[in-house]
Parts: C-alpha cells; structure tokens; sequence
C-alpha cells in the first residue's frame, strides 16, 4: 500500500497560522485612563498641535450590511501627556474628518509601542465594560502595532470571548 504524496502546493492541506503573543506587562508608573478625563477633553480638543501624531492600526467591527463601526486609532505624544485619538471619516454629508479622545496618560519614559498598547487596552476595556463591546470583527491597517499586538490587546480586554484565529487581518498584513 503506497502513501499519496503531495506533488504541487495545491495537494498540501491548507493551514492558517495565526500569530499571537500575550501582552507584555504594563510599564511601571504607566498609568492609562479611558475614558479620557474631563480637563483633558477641554484641554486637547484638536489633535496634531501637542506632539507628532502617528496611526495604530484600524479595526472594524461588522454585525450587519447596515450596522458596523470602522476605528482609526492614533497615537499622539506630547510633552506632558500620551493621547489616544480616533480619527472618525468623514461621512456623506459632514466631509470633515473627526478626532475624539479616547484615553490619556501621563508622559512616561516609555517606548511608542508600549504606549500605544496600553492606551489601547484602557480605551477597548472601558468600552467593553460601559457599552458591552464585543472583540472587533476585522484588522483593516496596521500601523505602530503589528496584527500579533491587536490582537494580543483583544485577547487581554474580552478573555476567554475571544479567539485570536477568528480575527481575520486584510490579506498582505500578516
């Protein structure tokens, strides 16, 4: 009895790896805030005049042909604090795209990286705990964080109700 073997990479069994790290411990004295507070909405209201603005990544989140939501997440440091923003597209009648502050911290001796992970976090836990928010649906761009720390970050805020492998990334971010 003879054992088939595969002679082209069509006869191969498909496999999917998906690449997954946890997430490395937050820095000590890195202390992240989402919502962000009050004075700091007054304070920062337009993103870009603080510090150099660099994107995260964007997400989506699709329940249905008319129901999803689209983030855009950008990571402003300033020389006192780290910023959170989500850059909101424009729509069909408001062409103007929008910024809204999602979480602060304090300036710290922190890498981008860390930084942006952890502001992040605090920004999808809060939401996760005061609008039920479910694990995003789809990585659309990667940017400062890789598709591994997105979804290190969800596995971290929504636990066990998220399984890495059922992130699907746009093709070529992997």
């Amino acid at each position: 009895m003879y054992e088939h073997v595969a002679m082209s990479p069509d006869e191969l069994p498909q496999q999917r790896l998906v690449a997954v790290r946890n997430l490395p411990a937050c820095p000590p004295g890195f202390d992240a805030r989402a919502p962000a507070p009050l004075q700091l909405q007054k304070r920062f209201q337009r993103i870009g005049k603080h510090g150099p603005a660099e994107t995260l990544a964007a997400v989506e989140w699709g329940w249905s042909p008319m129901h999803g939501r689209f983030d855009t997440y950008v990571l402003e440091r300033g020389k006192e604090y780290d910023l959170l923003w989500n850059r909101i597209a424009a729509g069909v009648v408001d062409q103007h795209t929008h910024h809204l502050l999602l979480a602060s911290a304090a300036r710290q001796d922190v890498d981008d990286r860390s930084s942006a992970r952890w502001l992040l976090y605090a920004a999808l836990d809060s939401e996760r705990v005061s609008i039920e928010l479910e694990p995003f649906h789809h990585i659309n761009q990667v940017g400062l964080l890789s598709v591994a720390d997105l979804r290190a970050v969800a596995v971290s805020v929504w636990g066990e109700a998220c399984e890495p492998e059922d992130i699907p990334a746009c093709a070529g971010l992997e």
